[in-house]
């Protein structure tokens, strides 16, 4: 009988404590993503910020998170309403959300 106490009381453990944890924030369907062409130069913090080196696409698939600029969510389905701030990780420029970044709600990085 103290084996299923026991068992009962961690499955209702578990449950309490899974009710106050926030979820994750999905994109929602009036989100927009983007990626940095390729071939464009991830050293040069100009040609990271300049938006026409960026393109739209379906989602935010393919960066892992570190270190170079690879794609970003928006709530704006045009470039031109986007400023986009580089910031120097050491050798190569990557995105970031907020600050000087306008109209970027989460970067993508990758290796």
């Amino acid at each position: 009988m103290k084996k299923y106490l026991l068992g009962l009381f961690a499955v209702i453990l578990a449950i309490g404590f899974s009710a106050f944890t926030k979820p994750t924030k999905k994109a929602s369907s009036t989100d927009f993503f983007y990626a940095i062409n390729s071939g464009v130069d991830l050293t040069d913090e100009t040609a990271v910020e300049n938006t026409s080196n960026w393109t739209s696409v379906l989602d935010e698939t393919g960066c892992g998170a570190s270190t170079k600029a690879c794609k970003f969510r928006s709530d704006q389905s045009s470039l031109s309403n986007i400023t986009i701030d580089a910031v120097s990780t050491g050798t190569f420029y990557a995105v970031t959300a907020g600050g000087s970044s306008v109209n970027i709600l989460q970067a993508y990085n990758k290796n």
